[in-house]
């Protein structure tokens, strides 16, 4: 019975020690600055230095694959400016956003609408209008909002994040899926006849479809259930082997035990 106990608690000890081992190091969460006079900024991690780097593609399924990263050189207002760059080729090209809008502007004219950010901490579920950039003009697409009511998480390469789904009804198709606390992209698909502006700046816009690899941004906090249990499931050999020798060191101590009580005086 001794035994059984001292496996079971240490079992126990090796689950909390993995707990604390499998928690993400916190990078620090970006202040939010105060409004400017010219316009409001409800996106506190956009900021002079915060970038992005995904992988793009023509499909999902497609093997050949392109690098892009956007980062923040300046925001003033309702106004960001962005240098997106094609890391393959290094080609890069730099210009404004509208966040209220998402609309790019090139040379003071509206070249298209990116889907890299949308609202962050939404508050319902739905239909909506969307703005996107389709077959050449700007039109509100009717899309519909899920995984605000009913949690949704998506795999990402900071851990498993709360996420939440905007799909385009019409037209299709569009679906993109966005960090629930950031607002940030972490993947999106989209059809012909749609067109991504930041892609579109380095030559890209026919793609569709990308996944965040990196970012500087702290995305907010992870699902701690399910990175244990994934930590728990990548290392069960050795958990296994550490309650097994656990056991049996427990046995033999117990043995010592009883040999050394039956040596007569």
């Amino acid at each position: 019975m001794t035994a059984t106990n001292n496996s079971i608690n240490l079992f126990f000890t090796l689950l909390l020690i993995s707990s604390i081992l499998s928690a993400p190091i916190a990078r620090p969460h970006l202040t939010p600055r105060p409004a400017a006079a010219t316009g409001f900024q409800p996106y506190p991690w956009l900021r002079k230095g915060a970038y992005f780097v995904y992988d793009v593609r023509y499909e999902q399924i497609s093997t050949s694959k392109y690098l892009v990263r956007w980062e923040v050189l300046g925001v003033r207002g309702d106004v960001a400016v962005v240098r997106v760059t094609l890391l393959n080729t290094s080609a890069s090209a730099v210009a404004e956003v509208r966040l209220s809008t998402r609309e790019v502007l090139v040379g003071g004219r509206v070249f298209g609408v990116t889907y890299m950010f949308f609202e962050r901490l939404p508050s319902r579920e739905g239909e909506i209008k969307f703005l996107a950039y389709y077959r050449g003009r700007v039109i509100e697409a009717l899309a519909r909002v899920t995984g605000v009511s009913s949690a949704g998480y998506k795999s990402t390469p900071y851990g498993r994040q709360r996420a939440y789904l905007v799909v385009a009804i019409n037209p299709i198709i569009l679906d993109l899926i966005y960090d629930f606390d950031t607002g940030i992209l972490l993947e999106g698909l989209w059809e012909a006849g749609y067109e991504e502006a930041f892609l579109k700046l380095v030559g890209l816009g026919h793609m569709g479809y990308c996944r965040l690899l990196k970012t500087n941004v702290d995305l907010g906090p992870v699902d701690v259930f399910y990175e244990l249990m994934r930590f728990v499931v990548d290392n069960l050999p050795l958990i296994l082997f550490a309650v097994a020798l656990a056991v049996s060191l427990a046995i033999m101590r117990r043995r010592a035990r009883r040999r050394e009580g039956a040596q007569p005086y």
